[in-house]
């Protein structure tokens, strides 16, 4: 059956009129538009020792030094001149094709977006099943199951074709073909292989799941591979590319060569506790893993946008999702290789619901992950956007980059309250990306 033969029995569905009353009940999450201060790019390191300073962490904190502050809330912030740009959702989101659906169901869709809502309408007859599927993780420890579930359960079924790929060198990874959720009426074949991103000459690694070829997704509360585990020639894995012996990673340095940059140590410096402060220790220590694994997902969210883009130029200009997730929540960050454009959404968007999975939320996911139809092109040409500074940090490795392939297409320790202490801070006092004007 055709697409659009098999996307007409939706119409007037129960299908059909959840998803019309998700578009209706979709939460319009603000995205920060970030500038990088100073980054360790011209290092040859795996994500999991990137380094990257955004601007607006280091100005919070050279402020709090500044003003002697001992938190942001007592600084007066009217008496300093930084200043944020915050990209609305309806700046960066399609919501004119929103409407459309909301006002005019299924029957609207244009013909190229067909097999996407197809994909969408299918999730919401099958919700029961890949929720019981995903609430059974709840209770399991193993990540590797978990990401094998998330990919089978919630990413995947999202897209047409359920085309994704999870890595393949996790020595958890289910041994069988089928997806591990043990449910009686999942039969589904898993899809493994080589996630692996990035040039041995600078940022480098392998994230979790690459989806619909093209966005980047990655666990965020499991120890990362990279602290684990290196390549030898022996163990590249079957289904990488092994053209040349410098293709694998090989990462044999010191922890100084890859340690924080001057600049990130003042940061981590500035909140010092004091000896036997147990708590104060515990805080810090979750703060500087917060600070770390959000360096990762920048480094991988920029690698695979210059990496997709040159696998596929038509990508060009499109600002490209990098998906992180727990059970729990996701989090997106985009970058458009050809503008230098860096957004972050400032709130974690939650998975459940009170009675099981959050519609709307899941709506959200599937407009992340079908991005070339939801989103706007080149918004660089249309408002004012902040660069991320990256191409300039990049120097003569922004070569690397513009030839960087990935193998079929990290995980990390993250506690996310980088989005408390610095993305809403920047969301109550940033301006709203303005249009630009035109010259006539």
């Amino acid at each position: 059956m055709s697409v659009s033969r098999e996307l007409k029995t939706f119409e007037g569905s129960v299908e059909e009129k959840l998803l019309r009353t998700a578009l209706k009940d979709l939460e319009f999450y603000d995205f920060a538009n970030l500038v990088i201060e100073t980054c360790n790019v011209l290092k040859p390191v795996p994500f999991v020792n990137a380094d990257v300073v955004l601007q607006s962490m280091y100005l919070e904190l050279s402020k709090e030094k500044a003003y002697s502050a001992e938190t942001f809330e007592e600084l007066d912030v009217g008496n300093t001149d930084v200043g944020y740009t915050i990209v609305a959702y309806d700046q960066l989101f399609n919501t004119e094709m929103v409407k459309e659906l909301i006002d005019h169901g299924i029957c609207a869709v244009p013909e190229e977006c067909k097999p996407a809502v197809l994909a969408m309408l299918k999730f919401l007859r099958d919700k029961k099943h890949h929720q019981e599927a995903l609430s059974d993780m709840k209770v399991v420890g193993d990540t590797a199951t978990l990401t094998a579930v998330m990919a089978q359960h919630l990413f995947s079924p999202l897209i047409a074709g359920n085309d994704y790929v999870i890595d393949n060198r996790s020595e958890n990874l289910p041994r069988c073909m089928y997806c591990p959720c043990e449910k009686e009426n999942c039969k589904a074949l898993m899809n493994s292989g080589c996630t692996a991103l990035g040039s041995p000459e600078t940022w480098h690694g392998y994230v979790d799941i690459i989806l619909n070829q093209n966005v980047a997704a990655s666990l965020l509360e499991c120890p990362s591979k990279e602290e684990t585990k290196h390549f030898e020639h022996d163990d590249y894995p079957d289904d990488c590319e092994e053209d040349d012996p410098s293709d694998f990673f090989d990462d044999d340095f010191t922890a100084e060569e890859v340690g924080p940059t001057r600049i990130k140590r003042i940061c981590m410096e500035n909140n010092d506790t004091e000896e036997g402060d147990t708590l104060s220790m515990t805080s810090q220590h979750k703060e500087d893993k917060s600070m770390k694994a959000m360096d990762q997902l920048i480094a991988q969210t920029i690698t695979n946008a210059f990496t997709q883009v040159n696998k596929t130029p038509a990508l060009s200009g499109w600002l490209i999702p990098t998906i992180s997730c727990t059970l729990d929540h996701v989090t997106a960050l985009f970058y458009d290789p050809k503008n230098d454009v860096l957004f972050q959404s400032v709130d974690r968007i939650p998975i459940w619901g009170f009675n099981g999975l959050h519609i709307p939320s899941i709506v959200q996911i599937w407009m992340f992950l079908n991005f070339t139809f939801f989103t706007f092109k080149d918004l660089a040409d249309i408002y004012e956007l902040n660069r991320s500074n990256f191409h300039s940090h990049a120097k003569n490795r922004l070569k690397d980059f513009r030839k960087m392939k990935c193998g079929n297409a990290l995980n990390f320790i993250y506690d996310f309250d980088y989005h408390s202490d610095v993305l809403t801070k920047m969301r109550k006092k940033g301006k709203k990306a303005e249009k630009k004007q035109r010259e006539h």
